[in-house]
């Protein structure tokens, strides 16, 4: 089933997604009686340029109206976008990875959320507004006192604030 005996020798025995992977370079497709077979996905399957990966991007936005919740998960299209996602999902992985949050981040999320500036906050906190800009700008740090108060008035959990 997985051996490359069973890798057909011409394209045209590909349907047009099949076809569409292949030429990209970015997947290796087994087909038996014009189905796709997924043998070893994770290791074999990788998209490996940029070019690839703004490929797949644009066959999962071209896929994405296609599936929907009712497919069923056997549909040729609901594959087919499967693969993909998962190959985008472990590209970005590597190449655009995404850091945690810093606490400045965070806060800053919350007023959005919130709809308060930094003025406001300050009001909330008890404190200046020079100091919660200091904070806000990482020129300082939060004391535990203003940390708790940052907790309670923000919603934020308490090991977010310090740090662990």
């Amino acid at each position: 089933m997985g051996s490359l005996q069973n890798r057909p020798r011409d394209l045209k025995d590909l349907s047009f997604s099949e076809k569409y992977l292949e030429n990209l370079n970015i997947i290796t497709i087994f087909a038996a009686k014009k189905k796709i077979i997924r043998c070893g996905l994770k290791t074999m399957a990788q998209i490996k340029s940029e070019a690839a990966y703004r490929a797949a991007l644009k066959r999962i936005d071209e896929l994405l109206p296609l599936v929907n919740d009712e497919t069923p998960t056997d549909d040729k299209n609901y594959l087919e976008l499967d693969m993909i996602s998962d190959m985008v999902e472990e590209y970005e992985d590597v190449h655009y990875p995404i850091g945690k949050p810093t606490l400045i981040d965070i806060i800053k999320l919350r007023l959005y959320e919130m709809g308060i500036n930094q003025t406001k906050l300050a009001e909330m906190l008890g404190l200046s507004t020079a100091r919660v800009s200091e904070i806000m700008n990482g020129k300082s740090e939060p004391s535990l006192k203003i940390g708790r108060e940052l907790s309670r008035k923000l919603n934020i959990d308490p090991a977010i604030v310090l740090g662990v």
